[in-house]
């Protein structure tokens, strides 16, 4: 019985904060339209609130929203994908969906930046070791190197030749 209680709790916050989200959508533009999957449970029955799957769609819309238990997460989908650089967009208040956006927009941009940091710190790695490695080569004398590059085949083969190729029309090929 206590996982009943467990999953009625979740699904009434939910539920909760989908309605709090609704109203923050509906704030954000008049375009902006609420669409939900098919289906009503006997928690959103009984308690009205929102709950279950949904997303947004608007007539200028580029893409299609994903839908999510949480209109949070549908909402910032779609912003990203056709609101962020919308001109058609018709205000209608405030509060409005910015209040979960843009923490997720700076939660992105330090998570893109600390990325960033991070290709910058193995890039200046790898030029430091590229750089070590410049150095050691400069230092070896001339005959190493080419030892080092080009390795004498083993007695075992024996010299070294090059295949009869045969021409066309007569005409022959290299011989070794």
């Amino acid at each position: 019985m206590d996982d009943f209680e467990e999953r009625y709790k979740d699904a009434v916050e939910a539920g909760q904060r989908n309605l709090r989200a609704a109203k923050l959508v509906s704030n954000w533009c008049f375009h902006a339209e609420i669409n939900r999957s098919g289906g009503r449970g006997l928690i959103e029955a009984e308690t009205g609130l929102p709950i279950g799957h949904m997303g947004l769609q608007c007539k200028y819309s580029k893409k299609n929203s994903m839908h999510a238990w949480l209109l949070e997460d549908a909402a910032y989908d779609f912003y990203l994908n056709n609101c962020k650089n919308c001109i058609e967009r018709t205000a209608v208040g405030t509060p409005n969906m910015m209040e979960f956006i843009a923490p997720r927009e700076e939660e992105a941009k330090a998570r893109r930046l600390e990325r960033e940091a991070d290709d910058a710190k193995r890039e200046a790695e790898r030029n430091s070791r590229k750089e070590k490695r410049a150095l050691l080569r400069d230092g070896l004398a001339l005959a190493v190197t080419s030892r080092v590059i080009v390795d004498p085949l083993p007695e075992e083969f024996g010299p070294l030749t090059l295949p009869v190729l045969e021409g066309v029309d007569g005409c022959s090929g290299l011989q070794g």
